[in-house]
């Protein structure tokens, strides 16, 4: 996904970029699973949104989102610190400005994960509560 903008960055300081590569496709990997696994999840929640066991996988699959997001954004902004401090010929800017993008796209959408981690958490311990209320009025 995001590694694919970002393909074909070079970083001219005798640094070898495929470990920086497998990197960040291991994390994208990870990010893309992450977020099938959140569409599941929603999708079952659309039909039943008090359960539960889908809103604490929910919360599980945000947090990790959030964790490899954040992992993501600082290798991206250490790169684009190495890009900075390269020569600046045509080709590094144009890589400076794709990773900048990605930077920015990447915290969008780690806002949008802490944004959807509160509604969730919001939700759940309403749920819980609700569940207690029942429980006393039964007894």
């Amino acid at each position: 996904m995001a590694g694919k903008k970002i393909r074909g960055i070079t970083i001219e300081l005798g640094a070898d970029t495929t470990q920086f590569q497998k990197e960040m496709n291991g994390l994208d990997k990870s990010l893309n699973s992450t977020q099938r696994e959140l569409r599941d999840v929603d999708k079952l929640l659309k039909f039943d949104p008090k359960n539960t066991t889908l809103l604490a996988q929910k919360q599980d699959l945000l947090k990790s989102a959030i964790s490899d997001t954040d992992e993501k954004l600082q290798k991206e902004r250490e790169a684009l610190e190495k890009l900075k401090k390269a020569d600046k010929s045509p080709e590094v800017e144009k890589q400076m400005r794709a990773l900048e993008r990605q930077i920015v796209d990447d915290e969008n959408k780690m806002q949008n994960f802490n944004k959807e981690l509160k509604e969730t958490d919001k939700a759940s311990s309403g749920v819980e509560k609700a569940k207690d209320r029942f429980k006393k009025f039964g007894k």
